[in-house]
Parts: C-alpha cells; sequence; structure tokens
C-alpha cells in the first residue's frame, strides 16, 4: 500500500473462495476477472424497488457478486474499505457519472441464510435471531448517535437478541427504515442461498411454519411492501421463489442461468475470453479443447458459453485437469434418488451414454423429496448444474467432470454387481456397462473385497 492506495500490480492465482471482495481483490491482482460491469446494468435497468433472484450451481460465483456489489453500493462504515480505492482501475471506473451518483452512496443490508438452519422451527428461529443481530451490530455505530431513545432501545434488543418474539417479523423492515433515513437514499437488500431455510424446514417436517415467517412475514414485509427499499438481489441455486414458500414476492423477477436478455448472463461464471486471459495470465500448459471437454457446455442466456470458475482456477493452479467442482458438494438428491428413479431410467441410460433427453423445466420446486417426479428430479438435477440446456431446449450432462459424478450414482447398483448380480444390472443398465465397466473384472473386485 502506497499513498494509502492498494497496489494490484502483482497476484497470486487462488480459488474465488475469499469471504470479502476487499481481499479478493487483493489476493487476485490481476488474476481477479472483472465482472463490475455488472454494476451498469443493474443501474441502468433494475434500481426502483426491483428484485432479482438469480440462480446458479454451487460455487459459480453467486456470493462474489453480492459482495462486489456490496462492496461498491455500500456506505463505508466501521473503518471498511474506501470503495473508490478498492475498485480503481475496474472496467466500471470509466463510467465516472455512475461512480460519482452510486458508489459508497447506500445503506446495505447483507443476509447470508446459509445459517438459518435446524431440525425444528425452535432452532431454525433461533439461527434467524443470531442471524438479525449480527446484521443490527454491523450497523450499530453508523445509527448510534441518530435514532431517538425508543429506537435506540429497539435497535438495542435485536442486536443483544432479547427482544420479544412477536417484533423479530419485522425487524429487517425496520433497520431498513432506520439506515434510509440516515443515509437519505433508499436502502438495498442483499440474500445469499435464499432458499436454505424452505430446504431445511421441508427435510425436518415444519414448513408451515417457516414458510408462514418467512414467506409470509419477513421477505414480503422486507421486499414487496417496504417503501425504503431501492433494490434487492437473492441469490441461489434453485428456484422455489413462486411456490408456497416465497409466494408472497410476486415482485420477483427470476435470472436462471438459461434466461434470455438476462442483465446477470455471462456475469457470474467464466467466458471463453476470460479463461483464455486466465490461462495466459498463469502460464498454464493445459489445451483450451481439454478445458473445454472437462469444464464446458454450460450456456448463459442460451448462446454465452460459461465455464464454472472453481474447477478453471483449479486447474490452472494445480497445472492439471481434476474433478474440482464435484468435489465440492454433494447434490442434495443423489442419495435418495439415484439409482432408485426408476421412472426415469430411459433417459438416465441415454444421458449416460452421451445423448440429449427431453423434460419438463419445472418454474419452481422444492426438496420435498417424496414428492418428485421425473420432471421435478431433472430440473433440480439442471438447476444445480449436472444438466445443462443445448441450444435446442434439450438437455444433456454438460462434460466430463459431471460425468464423473453421474458414474459415481450408480455406486449402489455397482456394489450390486461387485456382489455377484452381474446379469441384473447389465440389464438395468446396459450402455453404462459397455463403457464403464467389464463384466469380466467384476467377479475379480468381488474377490479382492473378500
Amino acid at each position: 500500500m502506497e499513498n494509502g492506495l492498494m497496489d494490484y500490480s502483482s497476484g497470486v492465482l487462488q480459488p474465488m473462495c475469499s469471504p470479502f471482495f476487499p481481499q479478493l481483490r487483493q489476493l487476485l491482482g490481476p488474476f481477479l476477472v472483472d465482472k463490475t460491469m455488472l454494476i451498469e446494468k443493474i443501474v441502468n435497468n433494475s434500481l426502483n424497488g426491483i428484485v432479482h433472484l438469480v440462480l446458479r450451481p454451487r460455487r459459480c460465483g453467486k456470493t462474489t457478486m453480492l459482495l462486489m456489489l456490496k462492496s461498491f453500493f455500500c456506505i463505508p462504515h466501521n473503518n471498511g474499505p474506501d470503495p473508490h480505492s478498492l475498485f480503481r482501475g475496474l472496467d466500471i471506473t470509466k463510467n465516472s457519472d455512475l461512480c460519482q451518483e452510486h458508489i459508497g452512496k447506500y445503506a446495505i443490508i447483507f443476509c447470508d441464510f446459509k445459517s438459518i438452519t435446524g431440525n425444528s422451527w425452535k432452532k431454525m428461529f433461533s439461527a434467524f435471531r443470531v442471524m438479525v443481530s449480527e446484521v443490527y451490530e454491523e450497523w450499530y455505530q453508523y445509527l448510534e448517535d441518530f435514532l431517538c431513545p425508543e429506537e435506540k432501545a429497539f435497535f438495542n434488543s435485536i442486536r443483544f437478541n432479547s427482544a420479544p418474539e412477536e417484533v423479530w417479523e419485522k425487524s429487517l423492515k425496520r433497520l431498513s427504515g432506520f439506515l434510509a433515513r440516515k443515509s437519505g437514499r433508499r436502502v438495498m437488500v442483499f440474500i445469499d442461498e435464499y432458499e436454505v431455510p424452505n430446504n431445511y424446514a421441508y427435510e425436518h417436517g415444519f414448513f408451515d411454519e417457516a414458510n408462514m415467517f418467512f414467506g409470509r412475514g419477513v421477505l414480503p414485509a422486507l421486499l414487496k411492501t417496504n417503501e425504503s427499499l431501492e433494490y434487492a438481489v437473492l441469490a441461489g441455486v434453485t428456484p422455489v421463489a413462486k411456490s408456497g414458500w416465497y409466494s408472497g414476492l410476486n415482485n420477483i423477477q427470476i435470472h436462471a442461468l438459461h434466461r434470455r436478455n438476462s442483465i446477470f448472463a455471462g456475469m457470474l461464471m467464466f467466458t471463453k475470453a476470460e479463461v483464455l486471459q486466465l490461462r495466459e495470465l498463469s502460464k498454464c500448459k493445459l489445451e483450451l479443447e481439454d478445458l473445454k471437454a472437462h469444464y464446458n457446455s454450460y450456456l448463459a442466456a442460451g448462446h454465452i458459453s460459461v465455464y464454472n470458475p472453481v474447477s478453471i482456477v483449479s486447474a490452472f493452479e494445480q497445472s492439471a485437469l481434476g474433478n474440482f467442482w464435484v468435489a465440492t458438494g454433494e447434490f442434495p438428491l443423489s442419495g435418495r434418488n439415484f439409482p432408485e428413479c426408476n421412472f426415469a431410467l430411459d433417459d438416465i441410460e441415454k444421458l449416460l451414454s452421451g445423448f440429449e433427453v427431453s423434460f419438463e423445466l419445472k418454474n419452481d420446486v422444492t426438496f420435498s423429496n417424496s414428492l418428485l417426479d421425473k420432471n421435478g428430479t431433472f430440473t433440480l438435477l439442471y438447476y444445480a448444474g449436472y444438466l445443462t440446456m443445448t441450444p435446442t431446449g434439450l438437455f444433456k450432462i454438460p462434460n466430463l467432470e459431471v460425468m464423473t459424478e453421474w458414474v459415481r450414482w450408480m455406486t449402489g447398483d455397482v456394489n450390486v454387481c461387485v456382489e455377484g448380480h452381474v446379469t441384473s444390472f447389465e440389464k438395468r443398465w446396459p450402455n453404462f456397462m459397455q463403457q464403464h465397466l467389464d463384466p469380466k473384472t467384476v467377479p475379480k473386485c468381488h474377490e479382492q473385497c473378500l
């Protein structure tokens, strides 16, 4: 750092996993893929109370996007970095009028719903209270001398997690009012992993209680009927916003990977040009065709070829191809719906053989495993990144890395095969047997296991 300014002249290629955009900028230096022109698109198209829901597979840039937006728009507070210095040299600063009007001018309510979990409503509500208390704590110094005594008493009751149960439903909306009054501008709200409470509530059998609190209370108050709201982005993997969970939010615009004319298209995952740029900077010798085969075949807005960031960065770091993305998490339905989903065996067989399949892509789904049919299961697989949509509207397994995960999902049947039931396995998965297993070797494997 020199004269109070950060020096980004050098950097080290690292996975994009830093929890803060400022640290990410310092870590990556010239290796930071510049997605800041998304800010211009948002300002030109999306303020005035708009709520966007951005859907992408895990580890595909959603959290980094939200933290970038927060770092740009947020009023400096708590000795945070100066956004002008933080964004110096990035593409958005070429629009000086926009920066003068918007950089560092908004109070931001940033919520990470990843922490709102629990196997009962009581535990989930407790987790929500902790998260909201932390948000209030973030803005305490900024608001401390602004609030009247009654407001300060309420503020501190939330901050110290001692407020009565009935006030928590509107606590975030009330905070937005405080911040809007102090800043002189309406606030922005960013919510990461928005569907996590929904999934846990379904899984543990208290959906109705959670839905009444979140879907009918907290979120409509904060995002729909809130005069203090300037703009909001929710980010997640699956589209549950229009179902019973968030049906109170009929002002949401959903931006899935395939949405045409989306302002988020190409703004999260890596484009081909960005992959080539990183490859040159890192002096990696991996061939582009090999990278495409292992990590490509996702399409944004139906025509922009994109790669998942974690695999590209990891491959360049290690100068080797590997299954980096699939190692970062487990698809929630794989254990229950694979390979037991007998309703889709023909389609799974085609997918494993490299062919395309068709199904009805649902506009919104849930993780209620027992109720999922073929269309529901494949819809979840698509949004989770295990299928990709082709330009013709059909679906296939996107690349070799993801294919390895599909093959792993067949483990249950492979175990049956190892136990000696080769005929039944081969009958069920003939092409899989031909492409991935040699029946003559299975008895040998069985003997080794014994």
